[in-house]
């Protein structure tokens, strides 16, 4: 019997996408329900239906070249077949890129929501949005272009021209180092996740909480040191894939990691937006850390008051703290009483003012997912 991977990679190649369906489709399910539906939620759904092509790339290209098998077991491949493989390994890296590049954008997106006025936040993202932007841009055309002419990456099986000894006797196009091109771009991927995770910190390091707050805070803002782990891996697998010592590169599954990478990102950056559902339908889920996002209380809110300015309790009782009641967003099934919204001055941590625009229910859910109306 001819012992193969191929089964596995298929598996792995349908789990990871259709993982990142059930969460797209209960973000979208949420916000829709809510009535809010936000620039970071349209991006990630085209991260989404990019990746599910790049999937189906993939699941074609391990069927057509017969990956997961040992290269001794492989039959002898027809020119057309070994085109069309490559036609959709092309695909697949042509979607890749831009699929993570689509997902840091969602990211972005959702921390510009969380309206932090200081300078330096702001430039932050704007500047990591250009960066974002332009590597998603030039590795697609370099990758688009990586054979000239184009159409040389999947036709030089047929249009090389070969010996007796089935060596390559002339060339009908050239391409650039691939290999090296692969590694690079994947080490960019990962400077960029641990990029956009700095800034998450930034935007918390200076409120008035326990460390292990700020560190839990951060820690689920910033979900894509996940993918910059995995991305890690990918760089590892796909430099010993590449090695001119494997021969048996067919007999692998590795070559996954890609989908894995993107799908996993999706699942990622959906974290703080799916809040409003675990409220909603799941309120029992996080009953342990309540306290820290419902002002329920005109006792509480004072607390709070108190541990996030330092003013007096007096002064933030007369101020700043209205009188409970119940709130709207019992239909959404939030469970948060009425009160007054606080926005907090992290450039000096001394004021906390009443927030003047009234909020939607999603976003009061998403901002209080982190026991803060917002960031300031």
């Amino acid at each position: 019997m001819v012992e193969t991977l191929q089964p596995t990679a298929l598996g792995l190649i349908i789990l990871w996408p259709s993982l990142a369906t059930v969460t797209v489709a209960l973000r979208v399910y949420t916000r829709i329900s809510m009535r809010q539906f936000f620039l970071d939620d349209y991006t990630i759904v085209v991260a989404w239906s990019f990746a599910i092509g790049q999937a189906v790339m993939v699941y074609l290209y391990s069927l057509k070249s017969w990956q997961g098998y040992h290269y001794y077991d492989i039959p002898d491949l027809s020119v057309e077949d070994r085109m069309q493989a490559s036609k959709y390994d092309l695909a697949n890296q042509l979607l890749y890129n831009p699929i993570l590049a689509l997902v840091k954008a969602s990211i972005i997106f959702f921390l510009w929501r969380l309206e932090d006025k200081r300078k330096v936040i702001r430039w932050s993202l704007t500047s990591f949005f250009i960066l974002n932007l332009g590597l998603a841009i030039a590795t697609f055309l370099a990758d688009l272009c990586q054979c000239t002419p184009v159409a040389y990456y999947w036709n030089h099986y047929g249009a090389d021209e070969y010996d007796a000894e089935g060596n390559v006797a002339e060339k009908a196009g050239t391409c650039i180092q691939q290999v090296n091109f692969f590694l690079i771009t994947a080490g960019l991927s990962v400077l960029t996740d641990i990029l956009i995770m700095i800034i998450p910190a930034a935007m918390v390091w200076k409120l008035k909480l326990k460390r292990s707050k700020k560190i839990a805070v951060w820690a689920v803002m910033s979900l894509g040191w996940v993918v910059a782990v995995i991305g890690a891996v990918r760089i590892a697998l796909y430099y010993y894939r590449f090695q001119p010592e494997n021969i048996d590169r067919s007999y692998s599954v590795a070559y996954t990691i890609s989908g894995a990478e993107v799908n996993i990102a999706i699942i990622a950056s959906s974290g703080p937006a799916l809040k409003a559902f675990t409220k909603k339908y799941i309120p029992n889920l996080l009953d342990t850390s309540r306290g820290n996002m419902s002002y329920s209380t005109r006792g509480y809110a004072h607390g709070r008051a108190l541990e996030l300015s330092g003013y007096s309790s007096q002064k933030a009782t007369d101020n700043f703290v209205s009188q409970p009641g119940r709130s709207t967003d019992d239909q959404y099934g939030t469970g948060i009483l009425k009160t007054s919204s606080y926005d907090v001055d992290t450039s000096s941590q001394e004021a906390i003012v009443p927030n003047r625009s009234t909020r939607t229910p999603s976003e009061r859910s998403e901002f209080e997912f982190f026991g803060l109306k917002s960031i300031r």
